[in-house]
């Protein structure tokens, strides 16, 4: 039986499969989530790297949750392809999930300049608890780490580092900082400050 099917297990995601189950009780609802975890804040990585919240305060529900709004959670399982004419997904495990209707709330995956990978053990995106654990592997009083990109992600992550004690430098190919969602002269007080601040 086809029914609904949510790709991402992150706030929207989960604020998705609260709204179906208030509008359709018995529906199915499947919930694919390409991480082992449970449902975490994402906002908060960059806390856990600061040091102002340990693991554990990162989820937003309990294991029971899902089980109480009765959603199967398809944990480690990834979407692979959408086939839109067939109302179908397929997994990476080769399943395929037909469905009624379907929500797209994967989020956004970084992006690495010509000549990096993610794949190397010192470089990472930030954009999973896996890899936020990766960098704070890396967080050590007086540490050199470079910030590649200068955008609100970017910012915020310099700005963990260094309350973490490491000496960050931030790389941008704009000309300012934030150069997507502010005017060049918040850009420069936002940089200034940041300089004042190591």
């Amino acid at each position: 039986m086809s029914g609904y099917v949510i790709i991402g297990n992150s706030t929207a995601g989960l604020a998705g499969a609260q709204a179906l189950r208030q509008h359709d009780p018995c529906a199915k609802i499947t919930v694919i989530s390409g991480e082992p975890h449970l449902p975490y804040s994402r906002v908060l990585l960059t806390h856990l790297i600061a040091g102002h919240v340990v693991r554990d305060q990162l989820d937003l529900t309990g294991p029971e949750f899902m089980d109480r709004l009765g959603i199967t959670l398809l944990s480690g399982s990834r979407a692979v392809n959408v086939e839109l004419n067939l109302k179908e997904v397929l997994l990476d495990s080769g399943e395929k999930l037909q469905y009624k209707s379907l929500l797209v709330a994967a989020g956004s995956r970084p992006v690495f300049p010509d000549g990096f990978s993610g794949e190397n053990p010192a470089i990472t995106g930030l954009r999973t608890i896996d890899d936020a654990i990766k960098i704070c592997r890396h967080v050590v009083p007086g540490a050199k780490i470079i910030v590649v990109g200068g955008g609100p992600v970017g910012v915020k992550l310099a700005c963990a580092l260094r309350e973490a004690g490491t000496m960050p430098e931030i790389i941008v190919s704009s000309p300012n900082l934030l150069s997507q969602v502010s005017d060049d002269e918040a850009a420069r007080m936002v940089q200034a400050m940041l300089t004042s601040r190591g």
